[in-house]
């Protein structure tokens, strides 16, 4: 496929999906259901769906996080498929960014959770001295890592070192500002997370970072920039489903007018 043709089809396949993303009112009218199950079907009446698959009335919180996982690398995965060849590796790293604070737990000596040793991926290193945690990492898709966290790296930025490694040696320099770009976005919005009051939720937080992905998204369409923007504005899509579900399950009926968790 010539590269213009691709861009245009990558473009498209971006737009489509992404006009398909609810406003704030659907996602009131989905966050006004008081348990897990009016959540789910109303989720499920909206393009959302694709991030409750799997998941009943009856799922633990354990396993809607397991699947609300999966479901993020199946989307990843998809778009990854939409790109031209040689940006796939770079987005299917993608692929393990929910698994991180689960790895950064158990390297900093956390106990492993039993929900963690069914987890397909989690599972993998799951060892409750961290120098183990770090070894069996070698026998998964996150060895790349490896060397950076024992280097001393936190896992953030052994991910994010290994991201940039992935670039594409054919990417322009404007596409690679804009990734870059990406990366200290969203390196600003962890930052601002953990200053938020314990009586704060973030949710205006999430709202800013879901602005600066959409406006990366506009800037760089035609381009691979938009996809990872695409991702974040996925990826915080994925969260608010996960919240709200996660939430109604520990609660049963959650308080009128409580959205994220």
């Amino acid at each position: 496929m010539a590269e213009s043709a691709a861009a245009g089809y990558l473009q498209a396949r971006l737009q489509a999906r992404h006009g398909q993303r609810p406003g704030e009112d659907e996602w009131r009218r989905i966050e006004a259901s008081v348990d897990v199950l009016h959540y789910l079907d109303a989720v499920r009446q909206t393009p959302l769906k694709r991030w409750v698959r799997g998941v009943s009335p009856d799922s633990s919180s354990s396993e809607i996080e397991r699947l609300v996982r999966a479901n993020w690398r199946d989307v990843v995965e998809q778009g990854a498929a939409w790109a031209p060849k040689a940006w796939r590796d770079m987005l299917l790293w993608c692929r393990w960014l929910p698994d991180l604070p689960s790895l950064a737990h158990l390297l900093g000596g956390g106990a492993v959770e039993p929900w963690m040793e069914k987890d397909a991926v989690i599972g993998t290193f799951a060892r409750e001295r961290p120098a183990l945690c770090l070894n069996a990492l070698s026998d998964t898709e996150l060895a790349p890592m490896q060397s950076a966290l024992a280097s001393g790296s936190d896992v953030r930025e052994a991910w994010e070192a290994v991201f940039q490694d992935l670039l594409p040696s054919a990417a322009s320099a404007a596409t690679a500002a804009e990734i870059e770009q990406l990366i200290r976005i969203a390196d600003r919005h962890f930052e601002e997370m953990a200053e938020v009051p314990d009586d704060r939720d973030g949710q205006a937080l999430r709202a800013e970072l879901g602005e600066r992905f959409r406006r990366v998204f506009r800037r760089a369409a035609g381009t691979a920039a938009a996809l990872f923007a695409f991702l974040g504005l996925e990826g915080l899509d994925a969260e608010r489903v996960r919240a709200g579900l996660v939430t109604r399950r520990l609660l049963r009926r959650v308080p009128e007018g409580l959205t994220w968790a």
